[in-house]
């Protein structure tokens, strides 16, 4: 073998062995992504049991990718919701936001959480971050809403509860709120109608019927409030509030004896709901 064909071995040689180190290399530091690749795609469309485990599996490894990471979190809320466990539901969408990565759907997600579990400032907040990023969907308005009403900012209530409806989002339910929220700041006649939509998309929603019977109690329609009333009872059962509020109506109406017969059912139920024991006063 001549010099140069020696020099030309050493350098073929020489080139091998780079590649070889470069492939070691590779396999060690790369040897965890295609399980993390398997990992993330239990974790998005495993069955539950398989799921929570490949998830929390993606957010241990370094391996994973951020997209990998927000879907793990995301998956992860989404279980812990089903489950009813709230606080946990709240956690996994702080990491999630805390990526940078969250949609509104994300933050809308985190405000119906925070209202669940009763902190209805924090939920209005998140709402708004949500309407921030995606002001055409009725859901966020009508959510913003229904923690205003928590709230008692009844009029700001009324406004987002509007620009729900405006966008498609009639339901029963929303209807029912604004015309709730209306009662609550004196405009009796629109709270009804609102009432009326509500109980003609939904004639057996029986707390917009007793809300209803409020309206046409405050508007001195005494007979119309104990028809809501009378229905809504029949739908609810024994309701110590319902009870109450019937027990007006009839009084007004003079029937003093069926009444008392509700008045004493309600403290029977409820002894320590206190308009019951003031309206009997």
């Amino acid at each position: 073998m001549t010099r140069g064909e020696k020099i030309a071995w050493i350098w073929v040689w020489s080139a091998m062995a780079v590649v070889a180190l470069g492939l070691a290399t590779a396999a060690w530091r790369y040897a965890g992504l295609p399980k993390a690749f398997v990992d993330s795609l239990i974790c998005t469309d495993g069955k539950e049991n398989d799921a929570g485990p490949a998830c929390r599996r993606v957010l241990a490894s370094n391996m994973s990718t951020l997209d990998m990471r927000t879907g793990a979190y995301l998956r992860l809320a989404t279980l812990a919701k089903e489950a009813g466990r709230y606080d946990e539901v709240l956690g996994h969408l702080d990491a999630l936001i805390a990526t940078g990565q969250a949609t509104a759907l994300d933050w809308n997600e985190r405000g119906v959480a925070r209202y669940t579990l009763g902190r209805f400032k924090d939920a209005a907040d998140d709402f708004r971050a949500a309407i921030g990023m995606d002001d055409k969907i009725g859901i966020f308005w009508a959510n913003l809403a229904d923690a205003r009403l928590e709230m008692k900012d009844y009029a700001e209530a009324e406004r987002n509860y509007g620009a729900a409806l405006a966008l498609g989002a009639d339901t029963a339910e929303i209807l029912g709120n604004r015309g709730w929220a209306r009662y609550q700041l004196g405009s009796f006649e629109e709270a009804l109608k609102d009432f009326d939509a509500a109980l003609a998309k939904d004639p057996k929603h029986f707390d917009n019927l007793n809300e209803r019977g409020l309206v046409h109690h405050a508007l001195g329609d005494y007979p119309a409030a104990l028809a809501d009333f009378d229905q809504s009872i029949e739908l609810s059962s024994k309701n110590a509030v319902i009870l109450t509020n019937r027990s007006a109506s009839l009084s007004r109406l003079g029937q003093w004896e069926k009444a008392q017969a509700d008045l004493d059912l309600a403290i029977s139920l409820d002894p320590k709901y206190a308009p019951a024991r003031l309206e009997k006063a």
